[in-house]
């Protein structure tokens, strides 16, 4: 082989690689080595002070204050490289605690979001006119996931449907990835 060819496709592979590179934050998509799970957490917060925990979950209101971001989120369990499950089992509030401005806009409700950092005791807030203990994680890094697209796809037909009448045999069909 030619000289111009090998680097052509070790070019072409590299490309693919850089393509493939993630986004994600080192501490967000590696699980901690003492991974503390909420609930455990929730229920006793000065045992677990000062220790790193990765949570997750769907964004309820962020509030922006002199030099730091509140961010409420609705925990849920984490998947694969850290993304929160959109699934409907949550499992409790918490508050993170992020050093400057976030614009309220681009962290809007319902976006989903993994916050890295130290637990930092309880905040009590009303949630309308109850009193609610979140705890509070100080946040050395966040990711905020991006929303997903519906994307098209085929979709097979049962074999009973598939006719000489009854053509196509793939419909299109819209999902959500995830």
């Amino acid at each position: 082989m030619s000289i111009i060819i090998k680097n052509s496709i070790l070019l072409t592979l590299l490309g693919f690689l850089a393509g493939c590179a993630s986004q994600v934050p080192k501490p967000i998509s590696d699980r901690p080595q003492n991974d503390l799970d909420f609930l455990q957490v929730r229920e006793n917060v000065a045992a677990f002070q000062g220790r790193n925990v990765r949570w997750g979950g769907m964004i309820i209101s962020v509030k922006n204050e002199a030099n730091v971001t509140l961010i409420e989120i609705l925990n849920s369990r984490l998947g694969s490289f850290g993304r929160p499950r959109p699934n409907k089992s949550y499992r409790g509030r918490f508050i993170a605690r992020v050093e400057g401005f976030l614009d309220p806009e681009y962290y809007s409700k319902d976006r989903y979001i993994t916050v890295y950092g130290q637990i930092d005791g309880m905040i009590t807030r009303p949630i309308d006119e109850h009193e609610y203990d979140f705890p509070l994680l100080q946040a050395s890094a966040h990711y905020l996931w991006p929303e997903p697209q519906m994307r098209r796809g085929p979709y097979a037909l049962p074999y009973y449907y598939r006719s000489p009448y009854y053509y196509p045999y793939y419909y299109p069909y819209y999902y959500q990835p995830w």
